[in-house]
């Protein structure tokens, strides 16, 4: 009987923790977090929250709700239900956010970034979602070393993996994008520099498009890479390839 109580302990110990919700948790800067302290550690003075385990939600995700915030993932993962129109992580209308280190797999959209400004999205994953970074009226941010894969997968069929849409002077860098709908999509967003982006396998690789000569002026170098082969980006110049 005592060996087998210890075997009992030992798979109790080592079984990972998953926390699930109902409803979305929300972050914002007062002595808790607000509902940081459920899911993870807050730090008031830098106003961080470090998740602490695996999340499961039934609706929306995390929403950031005070500017000036950081989620810290930890490496640690945020699961919806697969279905329905779902967000991973909403920023709307938040200033000055950090978000870092999170997987987020099973939202119609990973991350909704919308009017929006200086934020900065690093090093997080969306699988098995639709769109996995979208930002919408949303200036000034930077989108960087954040890795899309399976956009697409059981949502609407052609979801980038990166969307910029009328939004202006965002960084996107070093961003891998894979087997999604599309790669990188700006539409009537002008100002941005992209560089170091990688975009593989995706039924639609990459792709500007606006109302006006504006909406095109954007830096986009030839560290961009679609399936190994360099993007040339092109605006009103000629004998430049």
């Amino acid at each position: 009987m005592m060996s087998v109580l210890g075997f009992l302990l030992v798979l109790v110990l080592y079984f990972p923790a998953t926390a699930s919700a109902a409803a979305t948790y929300t972050i914002t800067d007062d002595a808790t977090g607000g509902d940081c302290t459920a899911i993870g550690i807050w730090d008031p003075l830098p106003k961080a929250c470090t998740l602490t385990s695996d999340l499961s939600v039934v609706g929306d995700g995390i929403q950031i709700a005070s500017d000036g915030v950081t989620l810290n993932g930890n490496g640690h993962t945020l699961t919806g239900s697969g279905s329905g129109l779902t967000y991973g992580v909403i920023m709307d209308f938040r200033s000055n956010v950090n978000v870092v280190n999170l997987t987020a797999s099973g939202f119609s959209l990973g991350f909704k970034i919308n009017t929006a400004s200086n934020n900065t999205i690093s090093g997080n994953t969306v699988l098995n979602s639709g769109t996995a970074y979208l930002l919408d009226s949303a200036d000034n941010n930077d989108i960087s070393n954040n890795t899309a894969d399976a956009c697409s997968a059981g949502f609407v069929a052609f979801s980038p993996g990166v969307k910029l849409q009328n939004s202006n002077n965002n960084t996107v860098t070093g961003n891998s994008v894979s087997n999604c709908g599309a790669g990188i999509m700006l539409y009537n967003s002008g100002g941005n520099v992209l560089t170091g982006n990688v975009m593989t396998g995706n039924d639609k690789n990459f792709n500007v498009s606006g109302t006006l000569d504006a909406d095109f002026i954007n830096d986009i170098d030839t560290s961009n890479l679609v399936d190994g082969k360099p993007v040339y980006y092109l605006v009103s110049k000629t004998n430049q390839v």
